[in-house]
């Protein structure tokens, strides 16, 4: 599907995962140019503090410990029939540095978690920062110990929020859907709480009969958006359905995910919400990330 991938190692078994998730979900093929990629924090040596190693002995101990990363990660792709593979080394920021080497790439692939801040040779926990800077996809696939591997996929849920940019996910959810002759569930998360919290700054007052009327309207306008979208998908061809949740995302997403059978989940990261951890917390992306255990390729608004 994808042609160009970048795959960001670092050692972990949940970046192997990764990658191999995506193969599952048949978002790369053994014709795909993959790039192996990993970061090499530059103060990991503040890490050893009793060794002061010259360039060729430092060159030396990074040169095993990369390979350690990329050779297990390699070989599963050459197992798969992948013979496009290249690796990459970038020095600093390991969020930047993927980020960078990721530009040219249509897709890049991420465990959702890496090794911690204390081994800093390696990739670490870097995802929020990479969906914020990166203008490329990004699919970030959970930690999937002692799960089944995915089967036959085929549904992708789109959670759809029509205040925010949806075309993008739609495009892309229309592109794999496709792909795996699958259907895309709509989902539109509509909470009371978080209306009236949008709408009155949080205070619930005298305005509270007219607020919940508000709601309701709106319930109704942005159920008769989402049907005129899944008419329009439906006229080309496209299986698809739209379906309005009365809850937050993070009460309803993973119970609608696993009555969905869903394989993945395709949604929109807006610039702004990695602009800082306040921002992340609230954000939609970290909402679904924190409550789902199935991958979720992410776009950008365009």
């Amino acid at each position: 599907m994808f042609k160009s991938v970048l795959m960001a190692v670092d050692g972990s078994s949940r970046a192997l995962n990764a990658v191999l998730q995506a193969w599952e979900l048949g978002l790369f093929t053994n014709e795909s140019a993959i790039t192996l990629c990993s970061v090499i924090d530059e103060g990991y040596l503040a890490d050893f503090p009793f060794w002061n190693p010259n360039e060729d002995q430092r060159l030396d101990f990074e040169a095993r410990v990369l390979n350690t990363c990329l050779d297990p990660v390699r070989a599963k792709l050459e197992e798969l029939g992948v013979t496009s593979i290249k690796t990459l080394t970038v020095h600093g920021d390991a969020a930047k540095g993927i980020v960078e080497a990721g530009a040219s790439s249509e897709l890049i692939v991420m465990g959702r978690r890496g090794l911690n801040a204390g081994k800093r040779l390696f990739l670490g926990s870097t995802a929020r920062r990479v969906l914020a800077l990166s203008k490329t996809p990004i699919l970030i696939v959970p930690d999937a110990t002692g799960k089944a591997p995915i089967a036959n996929p085929r549904v992708v849920v789109t959670p759809i929020d029509l205040d925010s940019p949806w075309q993008s996910t739609l495009r892309m959810a229309k592109t794999i859907a496709e792909a795996w002759n699958g259907r895309i569930v709509l989902s539109q998360f509509i909470d009371l709480n978080e209306f009236i919290s949008r709408e009155s700054a949080g205070a619930f007052s005298s305005r509270g009969t007219k607020l919940f009327l508000d709601f309701k309207d709106h319930q109704e306008e942005s159920f008769e958006r989402l049907q005129g979208i899944v008419k329009k998908a439906k006229s080309e061809g496209h299986n698809v359905r739209g379906e309005q949740l009365h809850e937050s995302i993070e009460a309803g997403i993973s119970k609608h995910v696993k009555q969905a059978e869903a394989s993945l989940i395709v949604a929109v990261c807006l610039a702004y919400e990695g602009a800082g951890a306040v921002w992340w917390r609230r954000s939609v992306s970290f909402r679904i990330l924190n409550n789902c255990q199935i991958p979720v390729l992410f776009t950008k608004a365009q």
